[in-house]
């Protein structure tokens, strides 16, 4: 029997969404911050996370469903907010090329 806890993905995943559209905002005001662009992109794969656990929570277990978890949470969420971070505290060449040795793995 599910408990108001577990429905607390639901909760995250329109956070989530809200955090994302608030960086897209800022970034659009500032293009030549590349961090929050990766921010924006960290951010916005986590609620794609945390909606496959809302979806998991309503519907069930579903393979696909915890595929898309495992890609879009696991290992697409951590990686752009860690590059984000990389242009706060590296020169930008050295994070331009950081950008391009994440995006080729």
């Amino acid at each position: 029997m599910p408990t108001a806890v577990h429905y607390l993905p639901i909760l995250t995943t329109v956070v989530a969404a809200a955090f994302t559209v608030v960086l897209y905002k800022r970034w659009n005001q500032k293009r030549s911050a590349h961090y929050l662009l990766w921010w924006m992109i960290g951010a916005a794969m986590y609620g794609v996370g945390t909606l496959t656990e809302s979806i998991t929570t309503v519907f069930g277990w579903n393979l696909i469903t915890f595929k898309a978890w495992y890609v879009a949470g696991a290992l697409l969420g951590g990686a752009p907010l860690a590059q984000g971070t990389v242009y706060l505290l590296f020169s930008k060449k050295v994070a331009h090329r950081m950008s391009v040795a994440l995006i080729a793995a």
